[in-house]
């Protein structure tokens, strides 16, 4: 690492003799101090601690007065030769290894990272193993041992840094309203937009998110929403076994809108809209007040400005605690909450098929007292208040894109559609990123974290899911990284289910789980949507992307 680097300041060298005498640099890699092991990562959301690295470079702990660490991204791995081999031979022979060895790896992520002023990151595979599982020694021994498997398959610019890491299986609605309407922020959790926060009625404390719907030709008439199965069927609490209801006399398994904390959360940010306006009524008035010691000129223009914004604040706090009590009255009691019920749901399996993805997934049949032609808006992600030109910079990540996403009117981007697996193993050279290589930028709306962008990683991670008392699982999935540095997390707990699409409206896959630490993912991990389809397909699901309840 240079001296220059912010993150270290250069090493004193010893004089002897008139001579300079230059400070020992490793030659080979050696385990992290606890310092460098606690912030070797800083700057990722869940600043995951390092284990071990293969490379050997020194990093040296920033000093001084003015001494600051400075902050790492991710980014997609863009074009590389690692593409060509990693799934069917350096990934597997990793996975072996490990395997023989012990480790208690939970993710392989082939990604870049680098300090985010770079403007271009270095390759690295990037290996999560459970937290306190793997010592420094042993890991510095995984590390050098992969980055041989590396280099016989003919890649030698790419390191393996090993770090600790989880994988975690993370009343009647509204239509959306218009941004100039004083519900807009708080209403958006209650409308058929996707995005929506759901919970299994027998287990209303945990929580996850909506998917998307679908019709089935073979059952005209039903609107279906699609999710993911471990959110209404936790591995803990449930066989894992095929789970079907096709009769209506027998009661089915429910599902509600919003679990009980989500409810009461939700009321509390209508009340906290409501004292927020209540403070701008108050503000305005006491402003009017003042003006009427103005001399007339000044007293006329001053209530011309506050007069409207005064008018406008008032109608607000009548219109949201007319909401206040239309929610509390229809959605406090678990039995109005009733969204609808499972239909269909096939046991969770790893390394399904040829893709060898996970098969985590639900059909709800949605209740028409809930949705029906008169608030239903179809397949589409609210954009909520975000404002329209920041969220298009957010979708072009370089400069040279040519345009491909326009906000829509009235906020909400409709699916269109699914990427081909093609485009999102080898996305086209028109979607560049930081380091000019191709990058497919992509957005979900989760219960959790709500509006997020993100990047498409252009090779599939390798994950594993550590159940107590059960055989470890292995499966290819679709990693997602955050924006970038100065961003939060693509998903957190609690987003599960969430439906995961480009700026064109077209789906990349249902989100299943993240890696990183239960507070924050560093990468997000979803199943494609071609072989959602296609599994869906196998159960005689012929499922329609673009469902109408209209005439």
């Amino acid at each position: 690492m240079s001296n220059d680097d912010h993150d270290s300041l250069p090493t004193p060298y010893t004089r002897l003799s008139g001579y300079v005498i230059p400070p020992m640099v490793p030659t080979t890699p050696h385990p992290p101090s606890p310092t460098e092991a606690k912030h070797y990562n800083h700057g990722l959301p869940s600043k995951p601690r390092l284990v071990a690295r293969s490379s050997a470079d020194p990093w040296v702990e920033p000093t001084g007065l003015e001494a600051y660490l400075r902050p790492k991204e991710l980014r997609s791995i863009g074009r590389h030769p690692l593409q060509a081999v990693w799934e069917d031979r350096v990934g597997p022979t990793m996975i072996e290894y490990m395997g023989s060895m012990g480790v208690q790896w939970t993710s392989l992520d082939p990604v870049r990272i680098g300090y985010a002023s770079e403007p271009s990151l270095p390759v690295i595979v990037w290996i999560g193993v459970l937290p306190g599982s793997l010592s420094a020694d042993d890991g510095v021994k995984v590390a050098v041992h992969c980055k041989g498997v590396l280099s016989d398959h003919g890649i030698g610019d790419v390191h393996v840094e090993i770090r600790e890491s989880e994988v975690f299986s993370s009343a009647r609605l509204y239509k959306p309203v218009s941004t100039t309407n004083a519900t807009a922020r708080v209403l958006e959790p209650f409308s058929t937009a996707l995005g929506l926060p759901i919970s299994p009625a027998a287990t209303p404390h945990i929580e996850g998110t909506g998917g998307f719907y679908v019709s089935d030709p073979c059952n005209p008439g039903k609107l279906y929403l699609v999710t993911t199965r471990h959110i209404l069927f936790h591995p803990d609490e449930n066989a894992n076994e095929l789970y079907e209801h096709n009769d209506s006399s027998q009661p089915g398994r429910n599902v509600l809108l919003f679990g009980d904390a989500a409810i009461a959360k939700h009321i509390e940010e209508i009340e906290f809209e409501i004292a927020n306006q209540d403070s701008v009524v108050d503000a305005l008035e006491k402003q009017l007040e003042t003006a009427k010691r103005m001399n007339r000129k000044d007293a006329e223009e001053e209530r011309q400005d506050v007069q409207p914004l005064l008018d406008r604040a008032r109608r607000a706090v009548v219109v949201l605690n007319s909401f206040l009590m239309d929610i509390c009255r229809d959605w406090k009691e678990r039995e109005t909450r009733v969204l609808g019920h499972v239909v269909l749901s096939p046991p969770i399996s790893f390394n399904v098929g040829v893709e060898g993805f996970t098969e985590d997934w639900a059909m709800v049949e949605i209740n028409n007292s809930i949705v029906d032609s008169t608030n239903f808006v179809g397949n589409a992600i609210d954009l909520g208040l975000t404002i329209p030109a920041e969220f298009t910079r957010w979708m072009y990540p370089h400069q040279a894109n040519p345009p491909s996403f326009k906000y829509p009117d009235g906020r909400l981007l409709r699916i269109s559609g699914t990427i081909p697996d093609e485009e999102m193993w080898r996305p086209s050279s028109k979607t560049l990123e930081h380091d000019n290589d191709p990058c497919i930028m992509v957005i979900k709306r989760g219960y959790a974290s709500g509006l997020t962008v993100g990047r498409l990683n252009g090779i599939r991670s390798f994950t594993r899911l550590h159940c107590k008392g059960k055989p470890d699982e292995t499966s290819r999935e679709i990693c997602v990284l955050p924006r970038n540095s100065k961003s939060n997390a693509f998903s957190e707990l609690g987003d599960s289910g969430a439906v995961v699409v480009d700026g064109k409206g077209r789906i990349a896959g249902l989100l299943t789980s993240g890696g990183g630490s239960s507070d924050s993912f560093d990468c997000t991990y979803a199943t494609s949507i071609n072989f959602l389809l296609n599994r869906m397909s196998k159960y005689g699901i012929k499922a329609n992307l673009l469902p109408s309840l209209g005439p």
